[in-house]
C-alpha cells in the first residue's frame, strides 16, 4: 500500500471554491489536508500533482453540489477516488459532503457516491461539524493530526479575477451602424455591470482587466496600423481607453504599413495570446467576439488557430460569440471547446443582443 503523505484531499467545483477554502482551513491547522489552490507549488504539472496528492491521501473529501454534474475535474477526482477505494478498501476512503442538504432525487448524486454515507450540511449542521466529523474520523483512522506549513488566506483569494478581450467587427455594421453607441457604451460598462452581476450571484469578482482587439470579418486581410489591439486596462481607466480605441478605429485613415491579416482568425489568434493573467487558481479568461458579418476564412489558418487555443489553460478559457449563423462561427462553436454561440442575423449591427443577456452569459461562463 502506498503511503499516506496526505490525510485529506478535498475534490470540488470551481463554483464551489468558497465552500472548498473554509473547509480546507478549519482542517488544515490539525490535519494534512491537500487543496489545489494552496498546495500546487508554481511550475507543478497540476494534472500529475493532482492525481498524485489524492492517491496519497487517506480519504477524498467530495463537496458536491448542483455545480458537481457540470464539474469536469471534479468528476474525474470522483472517478479516480471510487477507482483507488475499490483498489485498496481498507486505504482509501470517499466522504461526501453535501453543500445543500440531503439530495432529493438519487440522480442528484454523482455516479458512485450513492451507497457512501456522507454528511449534509443542513439545519444545525455546518461547515465546523463538517470538519469535526471528518476530523474524528480521521482519529478512528490512526491518523496524524500533523499540520503543515499554511499561508494564511486573504478575502481577495477567494474572488476570481477576470481578463476580458473584446473583439470587434469594426468592418460591418457595427461601427457607424445604429448599434454602434450602444456597443461602445456597453463595452465601455461591462466591467462595472459584470462585477455588480457576480455580486448579486453571491460570487465576488477580484481584479478585472479589458483589452480590445478591432477586426474586419468579411475580408480575408486589409492594411491596419498597430492601433488594431490595446493592452490589457484595469478598473482604474473606467473604461474611457476602450471609447477612445473605438473612436480611432472609426475615423482611421488607410495605414501605410505592410498588409497584415486582420480578419475574424487574426483576431482570435491576438486573443488567445494575450498576457493572461495566471497568478490565481480562481483566474478567468474570456474572449468575447461581437460580430455580425459572415467571414471569409482559410481552414489551415482556422486550425492554427485553433492549436493556440488548445495552449490555454483549459479551466480559464472562455470563448464567447455574438455572430452570425455560418460555416465559420459554428465551426468554432462545435470544435472549440468551453465555447458558447448566441447565433444574430448577418447586418443587423447587433440590435437583437441585450446588455442583460451578455451579462449573463460572461457570468455563467466564468462560474
Amino acid at each position: 500500500m502506498e503511503s499516506h503523505r496526505w490525510d485529506f484531499f478535498i475534490a470540488y467545483s470551481s463554483t464551489d471554491a468558497a465552500s472548498a477554502e473554509d473547509l480546507y482551513s478549519r482542517l488544515s491547522s490539525r490535519s494534512r489536508t491537500f487543496i489545489d489552490s494552496r498546495c500546487l507549488k508554481l511550475g507543478d504539472d497540476w494534472d500529475v500533482a493532482l492525481s498524485e496528492a489524492q492517491r496519497s491521501s487517506k480519504v477524498t473529501v467530495v463537496l458536491v453540489s448542483a455545480n458537481s454534474d457540470h464539474a469536469f475535474y471534479q468528476r474525474e477526482e470522483i472517478a479516480a477516488a471510487i477507482s483507488l477505494a475499490r483498489a485498496d478498501p481498507s486505504g482509501a476512503r470517499i466522504v461526501p459532503v453535501y453543500l445543500e442538504g440531503s439530495p432529493q432525487q438519487a440522480d442528484a448524486v454523482p455516479y458512485g457516491l450513492r451507497i457512501k454515507h456522507g454528511i449534509a450540511i443542513l439545519g444545525d449542521v455546518t461547515m465546523d461539524d463538517v470538519a469535526e466529523r471528518l476530523l474524528d474520523l480521521l482519529a478512528d483512522l490512526g491518523g496524524s493530526k500533523a499540520a503543515p506549513q499554511v499561508v494564511a488566506a486573504s478575502s481577495d483569494d477567494f474572488k476570481y479575477t477576470l481578463d476580458l478581450c473584446i473583439c470587434v467587427d469594426t468592418g460591418g455594421k457595427i461601427i457607424g451602424g445604429p448599434a454602434e453607441m450602444r456597443v461602445l457604451r456597453e463595452a465601455q460598462t461591462i466591467p462595472s455591470l459584470l462585477k455588480a452581476h457576480m455580486e448579486l450571484k453571491n460570487k465576488p469578482l477580484g481584479a478585472i482587466r479589458v483589452r480590445c482587439i478591432s477586426f474586419s470579418a468579411e475580408i480575408a486581410s486589409h492594411r491596419v496600423g498597430t492601433d488594431q489591439k490595446t493592452p490589457f486596462y484595469d478598473e482604474s481607466s473606467n473604461g474611457n481607453e476602450i471609447i477612445d480605441f473605438f473612436k480611432r478605429i472609426r475615423t482611421q485613415e488607410p495605414s501605410t504599413v505592410p498588409t497584415v491579416r486582420s480578419n475574424a482568425i487574426w483576431a482570435l489568434k491576438q486573443a488567445f495570446t494575450s498576457s493572461w493573467t495566471t497568478s490565481t487558481r480562481l483566474a478567468r479568461h474570456i474572449i468575447v467576439i461581437w460580430a455580425d458579418s459572415i467571414p471569409s476564412f482559410d481552414a489551415n489558418e482556422l486550425d492554427s488557430a485553433y492549436e493556440l487555443w488548445q495552449n490555454m489553460d483549459n479551466r480559464t478559457k472562455r470563448l464567447l460569440l455574438y455572430a452570425p449563423e455560418c460555416d465559420f462561427w459554428k465551426s468554432l462553436a462545435e470544435n472549440f471547446e468551453n465555447t458558447i454561440w448566441l447565433p444574430s442575423d448577418a447586418g443587423d449591427s447587433l440590435t437583437g443582443l441585450e446588455l442583460d443577456e451578455i451579462l449573463n452569459a460572461i457570468a455563467n461562463s466564468i462560474l
